[in-house]
């Protein structure tokens, strides 16, 4: 059941909610209290309210703070009201139990509404009652998604919110190109719209990540839901924030036991990779001189090298790659870091080469047995089960050079190694660390087995020897802009090592990319880096991705992420004679349009005065043809005009009477 209000919105009867806890009071006759109750079941002031309409003042001082109201109903009907303004002007409360007794469950009416008339607006878009929960479309105000726990709660599927925000994602998308998406506050939106949103063929097929700031279950079956009602083949990925928090401790605890990664995160209980997006720092955990402020602070690299080599999208943040100075909000302080970026470009090409197929923890299923690192056959070091982490990568897929090996050793001061069991095969019996942390090389025995080190506060990742895997080409700008001439497709590169030529492919909307250079365009850097451009003259209107593959001399070939752009070629118009001319009574005016254009074609005299218009308005590409005849004109010479945008033509034709 709803009603509407036109000043505050619709209301929802909702049954309240159970509540156990016994209620007591104290008298204590006044008719103003600064803070009623404390959420705890009392105690409470009494008041005798004895008028109808009596307004009872209470105060919520901060967020999350609770006031309690304990009233003694006499007989007759009852309404209470509760209003809330601050000194803003602003209403964000929620009224969340009424109870009548401990374990009652109250089944009488509760009446929600939803203030929109807010002063002055807030700019975004127009919208009403019928853009929020409830609503008589969707009468829900239901956690997990619909409550207004954050303020009033958007309704998807009622007005026009839902259809707007799609388009807005088409814009950003097509117009803006976007790539990919991160869901902020995930868990306060409903993941079924979210699946509606992605599933928008301009939307489809992209990254998308939830910050569903939330436990493994919660997130998971966020995810999930999102994913059981998509219809393209990329999936919704959720940021793994347990094992970020693991992780974490990994690194800034000197006593964490890193056998707990076991069993962390989202991917080790239950959750696809595919699903499954991890970070180490995000903007969130890393805002200097605030409370927010909570950053992963020692052997940073650590926390990376997990993530690189575990399943999911990894991802990096750019203060930690890049490094710099940073200041508070008046910069009156600042710090410097340096960057991670050495490292995790090598952590890069690793991943490229050698981490994919399936994962499995050595440490914990590879009958570990644990020396000192430069010791394998002495005496079992004790205590290093709680220091070492080590995972397995099996490789294989498009680009893989075979597995690899990741070890983790946390011990402060002693290099410490392993022998573990090799699951299946990663591509090699003979190993080497392709961080450059530890040197020599390792031999896969007949039984499987290896012997796998690091240093101490290190990391070591081992994988098929005798592999060059640096990147062909660290490339620096990639660009498109469109002229009259066409679409240009600019590039630089930091650096080339044994890289032979470039192709550029283009994909238009629900296209595959394909190839649209004829000839290759030779490589013609080095060390130092150089600049390339190309012109695609045979675009029409419409939105087409770009992307730049480069081949190495080994023929190895690597596809760099795609720019995309929207294309309107420029207006051409041509406005022909009419015909017949001289005339009388009518004649045919034709013109072309290279593209769909709103147009306005008009007549004028000798003297130049306007007489009327012939035709205006959006127009479609191709021959149109507009017939005049019109009794009242004059015998002369007379001039008409066509004209769209600042382009302008025109012509001569003479009624004879």
């Amino acid at each position: 059941e709803t009603t509407q209000d036109d000043r505050v919105g619709y209301y929802s009867v909702r049954p309240w909610f159970n509540h156990s806890s016994g209620q007591n009071a104290d008298g204590q006759a006044n008719w103003y209290e600064w803070d009623i109750g404390d959420g705890d079941s009392g105690p409470f002031d009494a008041f005798e309210i004895d008028l109808p309409g009596r307004v009872m003042e209470g105060n919520i001082a901060t967020v999350g703070d609770v006031d309690e109201y304990y009233i003694v109903h006499t007989g007759g009907y009852m309404e209470l009201k509760v209003w809330s303004s601050d000194l803003g002007g602003d209403r964000d409360f929620k009224m969340f139990e009424v109870y009548n007794s401990s374990g009652q469950n109250v089944t009488d009416s509760m009446k929600i509404h939803t203030w929109t008339a807010m002063s002055p607006a807030s700019g975004r878009f127009p919208k009403s009652a019928v853009n929020y929960h409830p609503n008589p479309v969707h009468n829900d105000i239901l956690p997990d998604y619909h409550d207004p726990v954050f303020g009033q709660d958007f309704c998807y599927w009622s007005g026009n919110t839902g259809d707007s925000l799609k388009v807005w994602g088409s814009w950003l998308t097509q117009t803006l190109g976007f790539d990919g998406y991160r869901f902020d506050v995930a868990k306060g939106i409903d993941p079924y719209y979210v699946a509606e949103w992605l599933n928008v063929s301009a939307m489809q097929n992209r990254y998308a990540v939830a910050e569903h700031w939330s436990d493994v279950s919660a997130i998971s079956y966020w995810v999930n839901t999102v994913n059981n009602n998509l219809t393209g083949s990329k999936t919704m990925t959720g940021f793994d924030f347990p094992l970020r928090y693991a992780l974490q401790s990994m690194c800034d605890d000197p006593n964490y036991d890193v056998r707990n990664l076991h069993t962390e995160g989202l991917y080790n209980n239950g959750l696809d990779g595919p699903y499954v997006s991890t970070f180490v720092n995000n903007h969130d955990v890393w805002r200097p001189y605030t409370s927010a402020h909570d950053p992963i602070i020692n052997d940073l690299i650590l926390a990376y090298a997990v993530i690189m080599t575990n399943p999911g999208t990894a991802t990096l943040f750019w203060p930690d790659y890049y490094g710099g100075t940073f200041y508070n909000s008046d910069q009156t302080e600042s710090f410097t870091m340096s960057g991670l970026k050495t490292e995790l470009d090598r952590l890069l090409e690793i991943r490229r080469s050698f981490v994919s197929g399936p994962f499995h923890k050595l440490s914990e299923m590879g009958n570990p047995v644990y020396k000192k690192g430069n010791d394998r056959y002495g005496a079992d070091f004790a205590g290093a089960e709680t220091r070492l982490y080590i995972t397995e990568r099996e490789g294989g897929g498009a680009g893989s050079r075979g597995g690899s090996i990741l070890i983790v050793n946390t011990h402060p001061s002693d290099t410490l190694g392993a022998w573990v069991t090799v699951q299946n095969s990663i591509g090699s019996s003979t190993l080497e660390d392709y961080t450059g942390n530890r040197g020599g090389q390792e031999t896969i025995a007949a039984d499987n087995r290896v012997f796998v080190h690091a240093n101490p506060r290190s990391y070591a990742i081992w994988a098929p020897a005798g592999q060059d895997i640096a990147l062909p080409v660290e490339l620096s700008s990639f660009s498109l802009e469109q002229d009259a001439a066409g679409v240009h497709v600019s590039w630089s590169t930091a650096s080339e090592t044994d890289n032979a030529w470039f192709e550029i492919e283009r994909a238009a909307t629900d296209e595959s990319f394909a190839r649209i250079n004829t000839k290759r365009i030779p490589a013609e850097g080095n060390s130092a880096g150089a600049r390339y451009s190309y012109l695609d003259s045979t675009v029409s209107d419409g939105v087409y991705s770009y992307r730049l593959v480069d081949v190495s001399l080994d023929g190895r070939r690597t596809t760099h992420p795609a720019q995309t752009i929207s294309v309107t070629r420029p207006l051409s118009f041509s406005l022909g004679q009419n015909y017949p001319n001289p005339f009388n009574p009518a004649t045919q005016i034709s013109f072309t349009l290279s593209r769909a254009a709103a147009i306005r074609l008009e007549l004028f005299d000798a003297r130049g005065r306007k007489v009327m218009t012939l035709a205006r308005g959006l127009f479609t590409a191709g021959s149109h043809a507009i017939r005049l005849e019109d009794g009242s004109l004059a015998s002369g010479v007379y001039i008409y005009r066509l004209q769209s945008g600042g382009r302008v033509q025109s012509r001569k034709m003479l009624l004879v009477r």
